[in-house]
């Protein structure tokens, strides 16, 4: 999805929606995370009424549907339950057998806090679509949610497995503790010819994308980073903002005002927000032609040596995502051959936030001039270099 959005600003990045600080409140579906700034709420039906993606429909015939926290016994994912993740040291205790049969090995079953029991937990608080599997995109926050997912993933990876590791240890194929569309071979439907295993590649993170680090705060430090979240005044932890008309008690969170606003009587006054000004009069408004920014990218300076030696065609479902312009998936309106020029109209921007070396193949392709590789030929190293 992030690339797909990317076609058409290449600046996107899809945030992940961590929610260990909205299960710090007393009321998680107080959060401002549901305030209309955000994600928005939904009436007394559970239709999503207000917000950016108020009667968000994709295709389904009706639109987003939610019910939070309704369901009963569920809950949002907590920092104890990160915590006993973080502790298991085998990856089948992370990719683990959640619908196992009773035949399957006792040391395959999975422990309480698997990660796809995580996973479910968070679709069944939030309820509505959500809930149902075949409708669960229907809600925009699914994406944010599976971003999180991702990231407890990665984190446990790269503090418990070595890079051969991440890229091998993958559960034991066995029809009485799975579906055999989950054996490590399967086709990754609908992604063929990718199968199973191949979701393990250390080649996302190295090629297309990182995660930021999680909120966090303490007792010398109070900014968690985000007018969104606030810092506990005695547990010191960044805690979710409560958004109006919900009851608010700052002595609840260590004697700070935990409002998106203010807490005025026990309860929580909106912030003051810009309205709208009328349509200023004059002649009705002309018609610009607007230039066309360029979105097609390739994100390493390989791709057109790998290219030219027939990685497009050989793996075809991943050299179309990492060389998008080189392997023709999309059509690129500047040239892509050029070793000194910049591709990208934020190359300056990006260079000031010093991705020259922490994105350093994606501004080797994309951004040459400002990252001073003029005189180093595209091309260099690629020849032994591989792919996947």
């Amino acid at each position: 999805l992030e690339i797909a959005l990317r076609q058409y600003d290449p600046t996107v990045s899809l945030p992940y929606w961590d929610s260990t600080p909205d299960a710090r409140l007393d009321d998680p579906t107080a959060s401002v995370l549901w305030d209309d700034e955000l994600m928005g709420s939904a009436d007394s039906s559970g239709t999503l009424s207000s917000g950016l993606f108020a009667y968000w429909q994709a295709h389904l015939d009706h639109p987003t549907q939610r019910f939070l926290g309704r369901a009963q016994n569920s809950r949002l994912t907590t920092q104890e339950t990160l915590n006993n993740v973080n502790q298991q040291n085998r990856a089948n205790q992370i990719l683990a057998f959640s619908a196992a049969s009773n035949s399957c090995p006792r040391d395959q079953f999975p422990p309480r806090d698997a990660v796809e029991f995580i996973h479910g937990s968070n679709h069944v608080w939030i309820g509505g679509d959500m809930r149902v599997t075949t409708q669960a995109t229907n809600d925009p926050i699914f994406f944010l949610h599976h971003c999180m997912i991702d990231n407890i993933w990665e984190t446990w990876r790269l503090s418990r497995q070595t890079r051969a590791q991440r890229q091998n240890d993958y559960p034991t194929d066995n029809i009485y503790c799975s579906s055999q569309s989950h054996f490590a071979r399967s086709i990754m439907v609908p992604f063929s010819p990718i199968v199973n295993i191949d979701g393990l590649s250390n080649d996302y993170t190295d090629n297309l994308y990182s995660y930021a680090p999680r909120p966090s705060c303490s007792s010398s430090n109070r900014d968690c980073g985000s007018r969104y979240l606030f810092c506990h005044g005695t547990q010191f932890v960044c805690v979710s903002r409560i958004r109006a008309p919900f009851a608010c008690d700052p002595a609840r969170y260590g004697g700070v005002d935990p409002c998106y606003g203010r807490c005025v009587n026990r309860r929580c006054v909106a912030p003051p927000r810009a309205a709208a000004g009328p349509p200023l009069a004059g002649a009705p408004p002309q018609e610009v032609p607007i230039e066309q920014d360029e979105s097609c990218y390739n994100q390493n300076p390989c791709c057109a040596t790998w290219a030219n030696r027939g990685g497009c065609t050989q793996d075809p479902a991943r050299t179309k995502i990492i060389c998008a312009a080189s392997c023709g998936a999309c059509t690129p309106q500047n040239p892509i051959t050029d070793d000194c020029t910049d591709r990208h109209p934020l190359c300056s921007d990006f260079a000031s936030a010093g991705r020259c070396t922490s994105s350093v193949n994606f501004m080797a392709e994309n951004c040459r001039r400002t990252c001073n590789l003029c005189g180093t030929p595209r091309s260099a190293g690629c020849a032994t270099r591989r792919l996947f």
